[in-house]
């Protein structure tokens, strides 16, 4: 048997969510392929998918988000018809991934992968399983595409964006968005001070900006540093991948500290040992703390499906959220110093999957046996 998982490095959450699912095919001795798709795409699909979007929603915004919208509003058959688009434009690029019909399941992480995998599903040889995995806490209709045996979403109250219709030829099952195993086991947050160094004596606020650190982490950390709160608060920002290493600034007058750190594959530790998160409202990230239990604070959602997430947390009170840098503080404070944090973290726990990557594969698996039984 033989899988192939397939995401898109658009943003860091497609890919960690692509993992966990490879880490719980590997706990079954499932052999597998991991594929970022954007890489056996010509440079110039590249461009459209990954540095386009990332310029828009970096310096026109509402552009991104009036796109976002109006994709909510496109009807079926519309859906459909760019799907097409979608499917036969990127064909050509990846059908070596089937060629011989070698794969049992495909699993995908990222919509638009999903569109283009189901053409070249309707092509193979053999007819794999074929799973969506949808990563943000809304859906559109664009989705949904002929030869997707399941989509998966991270909550039963997602339907409530899903037309009827669709729910009745749709097969959609709330497993969750995957998490990786350190995520849905946590550190005790004793245990993860000590092995990263923090001091259980002072409070600890993490400070997330995404792969690409959209979110100007440094400058929040540092900002945030300069007030003076009811004991020393350490700081730790998670920089971009374009940052490399651990960089610790002391201030002087408040007696808080910064911490710069590097991407790294101890953001667990990092979860676990926070009293608060500052972060986006990436699925992925939202899902890790979610296992996690550390209170968020949204701080400016990028727009489109960002936006909705932080709506969907807003809903639950399982977080607060500002886009005013001014309102930091007080928000810091609050949760940490007077009792927010506890309900905040209360409220997103009851929304964590962490068996969510082990219950897709199982149930890819449970369709591959019902269509091999088929067949005998």
């Amino acid at each position: 048997m033989k899988a192939l998982v397939a995401y898109a490095s658009v943003g860091s959450g497609h890919e960690t969510t692509a993992a966990a699912i490879a880490e719980s095919l590997a706990l079954r001795n499932i052999d597998y392929q991991l594929v970022d798709f954007l890489k056996v795409m010509p440079r110039p699909i590249q461009f459209v998918v990954k540095d386009a979007y990332l310029q828009m929603i970096k310096y026109i915004p509402g552009l991104y988000d009036l796109f976002y919208n109006f994709s909510k509003e496109v009807n079926e058959e519309e859906a459909r018809n760019l799907g097409s688009i979608i499917q036969v434009g990127a064909y050509p690029f990846i059908r070596g991934l089937f060629k011989e019909g070698r794969y049992d399941i495909v699993i995908s992480t990222m919509p638009l992968v999903s569109i283009a995998l189901s053409y070249a599903k309707s092509r193979a040889r053999r007819n794999p399983v074929l799973v969506d995995v949808i990563t943000d806490f809304h859906v559109l209709s664009l989705f949904f595409t002929p030869n997707i045996d399941f989509h998966t979403v991270h909550h039963e109250d997602m339907f409530d964006y899903i037309g009827e219709d669709l729910l009745a030829k749709e097969r959609i099952l709330p497993l969750g968005i995957p998490v990786k195993r350190l995520f849905a086991a946590p550190t005790p947050k004793e245990e993860a001070r000590q092995l990263l160094a923090l001091s259980e004596e002072e409070a600890v606020v993490l400070i997330a900006g995404g792969g690409f650190g959209l979110n100007k982490p440094k400058d929040v950390a540092m900002y945030l540093s300069r007030r003076t709160y009811r004991k020393k608060v350490t700081f730790a920002a998670i920089m971009g991948k374009a940052f490399h290493g651990r960089e610790i600034i002391d201030d002087a007058e408040t007696g808080n500290r910064v911490i710069l750190q590097g991407w790294t594959d101890d953001m667990h530790l990092y979860m676990s040992a926070a009293d608060g998160m500052i972060t986006k409202a990436g699925g992925a990230t939202i899902a890790e703390a979610a296992c996690i239990g550390v209170p968020l604070i949204l701080f400016r959602p990028l727009p489109g499906q960002e936006r909705v997430n932080a709506a969907f947390l807003l809903s639950k009170g399982a977080a607060v959220q500002t886009r005013d840098l001014d309102e930091l503080p007080y928000l810091v404070q609050g949760i940490i110093f007077e009792g927010v944090g506890a309900s905040l973290a209360s409220n997103l726990k009851r929304l964590a999957k962490p068996d969510s990557s082990e219950r897709i594969v199982e149930e890819a698996l449970s369709v591959l046996r019902s269509r091999q039984k088929g067949r005998v």
